[in-house]
């Protein structure tokens, strides 16, 4: 999975750099989770707490600007998903709104 999303990002390096490898992958985890997340939980409840789960993850609280550089990644990579070229349009479309759902609650 990683190195899908890698390949994805390969513009979007600049982004990683900046909020770092780390960050990115925890919410890359995160949003892993919620699309896994089976009933009780739907992926949109899993992902209105991305933030402290992210913050979870790395050890420590996670700053307001971080949080917007985060976002800012997660919904560059929606928007830059490439249906069918990366994946099967179901799968896309439901991981382009999880990144969507998680860059949301990280803005909030």
């Amino acid at each position: 999975m990683r190195l899908l999303f890698a390949m994805l990002l390969t513009n979007q390096l600049t982004l990683v750099l900046i909020v770092g490898a780390a960050h990115f992958d925890a919410l890359l985890r995160v949003v892993g989770n919620a699309l896994c997340a089976s009933a009780p939980l739907s992926p949109a409840s899993v992902l209105e707490r991305a933030p402290e789960a992210i913050s979870g993850a790395l050890g420590s609280p996670l700053p307001y600007a971080e949080r917007l550089q985060l976002a800012q990644m997660a919904h560059s990579l929606a928007k830059r998903l490439c249906v069918p070229r990366d994946m099967g349009k179901p799968a896309g479309e439901q991981l382009r709104a999880a990144l969507q759902l998680a860059a949301h609650a990280l803005r909030v």
